[in-house]
């Protein structure tokens, strides 16, 4: 499984930071690939990609850079991953079924 997740800043023509995706279904034992890429073009302009436990990942992005990661989804349920700068708009739900 493979996503790739943009900070969007456009809305309904009304700025605010979104993830492109606000949902990834995935079965336990997914391996999950993750393309992080920020759009912005300032460079302080700032975006996470941030999950707490148990995945324990704060991936920290300043505008126009992207990375990739990837990890096992090992513990169904649902997790929220958001944005740390970008509270409470820029937010998603994992959903690791069984």
């Amino acid at each position: 499984f493979t996503q790739e997740l943009n900070a969007d800043e456009e809305k309904v023509g009304v700025p605010v930071a979104v993830f492109s995706l606000t949902e990834i279904v995935v079965h336990k034992g997914d391996k999950i690939t993750i393309h992080f890429i920020n759009p912005a073009e300032e460079p302080e302009d700032r975006h996470t990609f941030t999950i707490d436990t148990p995945y324990q990942m704060n991936y920290d992005l300043a505008g126009g850079e992207s990375t990739q990661f990837s990890f096992t989804a090992d513990t169904v349920g649902i997790f929220t991953y958001y944005c740390t700068y970008d509270l409470p708009s820029m937010i998603g739900q994992l959903v690791v079924l069984p």
